[in-house]
């Protein structure tokens, strides 16, 4: 399966700012656990600026500080 194949299946669920000790960091490990429990396979990917082209909300923020921000993108695990 190529690469965007692969991407397709995934679905984006947001960007989460990723800093060590702040609220962000804690709200994406809430959204990691739940997704899991729900039976979601989870990825974190680095945010792209080109993925900022169409985010509504503070894209300059993100992209002063894009290290700091993570994409979570979620899978439903197949019952085989």
């Amino acid at each position: 399966m190529d690469l965007r194949a692969q991407k397709q299946e995934w679905t984006r669920q947001g960007i989460f700012d990723d800093s060590s000790g702040t609220y962000g960091e804690q709200r994406l490990t809430e959204m990691i656990s739940l997704y899991k429990e729900l039976g979601f396979d989870v990825r974190i990917e680095p945010v792209e600026l080109t993925e900022l082209v169409n985010e509504a909300g503070c894209s300059e923020c993100i992209k002063e500080n894009i290290s700091r921000y993570k994409v979570l993108y979620t899978k439903k695990i197949d019952a085989e």
